[in-house]
């Protein structure tokens, strides 16, 4: 009677532990699962503003958060929402610039860069600093994002190599996308011609930092210099440039006008 009560005990043990441990491993199965990041679908990444109003088209996985922002207003939130795994659209008087579009889901986040832009060339008009101007069949963009005297280290670094000269040298910085070019894209210093007060031309040399080469959908920002050696030039805040910009297959230039800080 012993022996059969211990065979009993013995039994109910086996059983417990053959019922626990397929939970137990289903729960470990749960946990470690790895889920792919949201994925965001554009049909393209330049929204082309008409009288005030841009369509904005997207795919955002099934419940995935997303939010849209305004990059040049301190990313500033503009619509928000949840994926729905299906197209959809967002109608509004969307400003010229760059938005960010982000969704998150199951802990990660996949981001895309965002442009509204008029399809107007140097020919209608003079693009100020922050305006997206474009190339040829709207294939690539540029725009100028910061104009300064106030040299940063590498610029510096340049002055004691005597590629620049002080008090004399302008920084600028350029923001720049491919929407459809087939090439790589990347705007080059010898692409610049920048004049200053009473037209007074500017040099420009080779230098540049951010030498990124985009394909289609990429985004980037490269900064460069000019030297002014005209001594009746001052250089310094609140001096006036203008930025003419000859890129690939352009038969006229996009003009840029900014302000120096």
């Amino acid at each position: 009677m012993k022996f059969f009560k211990t065979g009993l005990a013995v039994l109910a043990l086996a059983l417990l532990a053959a019922c626990s441990s397929p939970a137990k491993s289903g729960q470990q199965n749960q946990s470690s699962k790895t889920y792919p990041a949201p994925t965001i679908n554009l049909k393209t990444t330049l929204f082309k503003s008409q009288n005030g109003k841009t369509k904005l088209q997207f795919t955002i996985s099934d419940n995935a958060k997303f939010t849209l922002r305004d990059r040049d207003a301190a990313d500033k939130v503009l619509v928000s929402g949840t994926g729905t795994g299906k197209q959809q659209t967002i109608n509004g008087g969307l400003k010229q610039g760059v938005l960010t579009l982000e969704a998150k889901a199951h802990g990660k986040t996949t981001t895309k860069t965002l442009t509204v832009v008029d399809s107007a060339g140097s020919s209608t008009r003079i693009l100020p600093v922050n305006e997206m101007g474009l190339g040829p069949n709207d294939a690539y963009g540029l725009r100028i994002t910061s104009v300064t005297h106030q040299l940063d280290t590498t610029g510096q670094a340049l002055v004691t190599k005597g590629t620049l000269r002080k008090n004399l040298s302008v920084q600028i910085t350029v923001e720049y996308a491919n929407y459809s070019q087939t090439a790589a894209f990347l705007p080059t210093p010898d692409q610049f011609t920048i004049t200053g007060p009473f037209l007074a031309p500017a040099t420009v040399p080779a230098n540049q930092v951010g030498t990124t080469k985009i394909e289609p959908g990429g985004y980037a920002s490269t900064t460069f210099w000019a030297v002014f050696g005209n001594a009746g030039v001052v250089v310094g805040a609140g001096m006036h440039l203008q930025l003419a910009y000859q890129g690939p297959g352009m038969s006229e230039p996009l003009l840029y006008q900014a302000t120096t800080k």
